[in-house]
């Protein structure tokens, strides 16, 4: 009696670490086996098309990858670049420039044998004047004190479902700079977007740092960049140091681009409400008044975990009140959004003097540019429309 309770016991306790394992206990398994990759993850170098980037996790010593528009993988067969500071390997490659809105059929060759077959679809060509991205923030991936995870899977099914060409995250998509495993919960979390879709971040308070900038692919130096897209400029800050080397290089961005419109992201906003209102004050006479002189149409951030849509902001006119449009011209106002709410905590939604609309919940920003129109919904967790708007450059449709 007593052999068969210890017997009982310890198929328990095998089926129970089987249903948690770690990347370490998978790679360990996983050696000299066929094997399908973890946490593959997309970006890019230049833009949408050129210099695109996937990444995945790998126990394999020589990694490749072999790719096509169609099942046969007519483009070839290439070895993939490891990338050696993790557990085992995260593995990289580049495909060289993509055909727009086309299907990519690929597999992954790890241990002794391939993947099963994946798709995955390119964008609009990058000179088209009519494309869609989709923005929000603040996942807090591993954060288990306020159910992130699962606020944050619970956003990515509802997103992944909406027909964009890329996404904007403006930080903090995980809770720890210094802890790969949160990297881990938001992957897994987010599979089903994350594994299909170009993501560019712009870099918060909790996960900048050294793990964020080794396990992903953005233009430039990776800590604040910018891309094309249409007749669409976009530029990424940092928020958490460097500004005044940023300052200097977003001037030479603002006065270089013949772009239709502008558009600015960065993890802690300018105008917000709580602890965070007055974190970039300082910043106000050279980020602000550069958007300001140089007609920004859309600044966009994260950190205060509820949505504010501004009214129209010029604080080469008034330091205390709204002008009376958006636009990019002389004399009308930037919109800005705090757009965080892809599964950190709620805060209280603003009542300020700058607030157009105010929302406290888990959100997502959905933008469509169309020549000189741009439009944008708003979607809380329910699928349900909070705020929606369209503008022309330089005066309100």
């Amino acid at each position: 009696m007593r052999l068969s309770i210890i017997l009982i016991l310890n198929i328990v306790l095998s089926i129970s670490q089987g249903c948690n394992k770690t990347s370490e206990t998978y790679l360990k398994e996983s050696e000299n086996k066929t094997i399908s990759p973890i946490y593959i993850h997309w970006g890019t170098k230049y833009n949408t098309l050129r210099g695109v980037t996937i990444t995945w996790l790998s126990s394999g010593s020589e990694d490749s990858i072999k790719w096509g528009y169609s099942e046969s993988f007519e483009i070839g067969k290439y070895a993939a670049k490891p990338r050696g500071d993790y557990k085992k390997y995260l593995y990289d490659y580049t495909f060289p420039q993509l055909t727009p809105l086309s299907q990519i059929y690929y597999a992954i060759k790890s241990g002794m044998g391939w993947s099963k077959n994946r798709l995955f679809k390119t964008s609009s060509d990058t000179s088209s004047e009519n494309f869609s991205f989709i923005a929000g923030s603040d996942c807090h991936g591993g954060d288990d004190d306020h159910n992130s995870d699962s606020r944050w899977k619970l956003m990515s099914e509802l997103i992944v479902k909406e027909n964009s060409d890329f996404y904007l995250f403006t930080g903090d998509v995980v809770d720890d700079n210094d802890d790969w495993a949160l990297w881990e919960s938001y992957y897994k979390s987010g599979q089903n977007l994350i594994e299909n879709k170009i993501i560019f971040y712009g870099w918060g308070n909790h996960e900048y740092g050294h793990i964020a900038l080794h396990n992903t692919t953005l233009p430039g130096n990776e800590k604040w960049y910018s891309f094309s897209q249409g007749n669409a400029l976009f530029i990424s800050l940092l928020t958490e140091e460097d500004f005044d080397i940023q300052y200097q290089w977003l001037l030479d961005q603002l006065r270089t681009t013949e772009k239709e419109w502008i558009i600015v992201y960065f993890h802690r906003p300018f105008f917000t409400r709580g602890s965070h209102k007055d974190e970039m004050n300082d910043h106000r006479s050279t980020w602000w008044k550069a958007f300001d002189d140089y007609g920004v149409d859309i600044v966009m951030s994260g950190h205060t975990h509820s949505y504010i849509r501004s009214k129209p902001l010029n604080l080469n006119v008034s330091h205390t009140s709204a002008v009376e449009e958006y636009g990019s011209n002389p004399g009308q106002g930037r919109m800005s959004f705090v757009l965080a709410g892809l599964g950190g905590k709620n805060s209280r939604a603003s009542k300020d003097w700058f607030a157009a609309k105010a929302y406290s919940g888990l959100h997502y920003v959905k933008f469509n540019i169309n020549d000189n129109q741009l439009h944008f919904d708003t979607y809380s967790q329910g699928g349900i429309l909070i705020d929606s708007l369209s503008i022309r450059s330089g005066n309100l449709d």
